[in-house]
């Protein structure tokens, strides 16, 4: 690795640093938007969960910058004292450690980052009963009737319902099969799309919903 290779990691360490600063602004853009849903009553409990899916998609970039930032930090440490040399593949390590990062915040209970605790206790010092997800265990207690008739992906009443066998969710049977045919050419095992589920989602796993 030629040293202006070295200079070009320390720039994209500090282009990750001013995207870390946009994330931030996002953060202050939904804090903003959801003092307006609790203060003025806008879009209610569904625009309050519409803001804090949001919350955890920007928390999973947020993290997953701080986890492309530490690998390329100790790829130029271990270049310095030698241990990685001209025949290292860095792209490989560096999507290893990517790939890592994603596994782990697959497991990971975003309600607990400081972003939706911090989201969470504004929105109830201006309101205490504000309609708000307080953990992963709310996203699981959605009502039967609602998990029923509204698709995940649509967000619209189901036409023609499929229940995955696995986790019991169900989706437009259109929209799922889109879902799963994107992911199968992205290489990725599709996930159900209900906020929340961890269980994979396959065409051999639907059945009709009559």
């Amino acid at each position: 690795m030629p040293d202006t290779a070295e200079v070009l990691l320390q720039r994209t360490l500090i282009n990750v640093s001013k995207l870390d600063e946009y994330v931030a602004y996002g953060r202050d853009e939904l804090l903003e938007a959801g003092e307006d849903v609790v203060e003025h009553a806008v879009s209610g409990e569904n625009g309050m969960r519409k803001l804090q899916e949001a919350m955890k998609i920007l928390i999973k970039t947020k993290e997953k910058l701080h986890g492309y930032q530490k690998s390329v930090e100790r790829i130029k440490t271990q270049w310095k004292n030698g241990e990685l040399g001209e025949d290292s593949n860095l792209s490989e390590i560096l999507e290893a450690d990517i790939k890592a990062k994603e596994e782990e915040l697959e497991n990971t209970d975003l309600f607990q980052h400081d972003y939706m605790t911090s989201f969470i206790a504004q929105m109830q010092s201006i309101k205490q009963d504000a309609p708000l997800l307080t953990s992963a265990g709310d996203i699981e207690c959605v009502s039967e009737e609602t998990t029923a008739k509204k698709c995940p992906i649509t967000q619209t009443t189901m036409v023609h319902p499929v229940q995955n066998i696995l986790c019991k969710h169900r989706y437009e049977q259109e929209a799922i099969l889109a879902h799963i045919k994107q992911c199968s050419r992205r290489r990725k095992a599709a996930k159900c799309p209900f906020p929340g589920c961890k269980s994979n989602v396959e065409a051999t796993n639907l059945k009709d919903v009559k």
